[in-house]
């Protein structure tokens, strides 16, 4: 197994490679980069602090500026939104939704 570099960090921004390069960044002009709900509204939690009752998540837990990632800013990481669902249905859901797009993705790029 390759040893994995960690890029130097700055707090409060998230530096991932693979992320970018696997799900691409989330664009967010236009009316579909439009953000209604914050990821806590729809159910979503941070892995890490989810069962934490001192931490509002509705302040703690963003969306990503990658496709398919929240980022929680007490952890300031990036997690794949699936960690992050309410529910294993949920989680299912988004996962296949999630390699469906990034599939097409790779697609248009080539």
């Amino acid at each position: 197994m390759s040893e994995t570099t960690i890029p130097s960090h700055v707090p409060g921004t998230s530096i991932d490679e693979q992320a970018e390069r696997l799900l691409g960044r989330r664009d967010e002009s236009g009316p579909i980069g439009l953000i209604i709900n914050q990821p806590a509204e729809t159910g979503f939690r941070c892995p890490v602090h989810s069962a934490d009752p001192t931490v509002d998540p509705l302040e703690t837990l963003h969306w990503s500026e990658y496709n398919a990632t929240l980022w929680c800013e007490l952890c300031d990481r990036d997690y794949p939104s699936t960690l992050c669902c309410p529910d294993l249905a949920t989680a299912m859901s988004v996962f296949f939704r999630t390699v469906d797009e990034a599939i097409a993705r790779d697609r248009e790029q080539r």
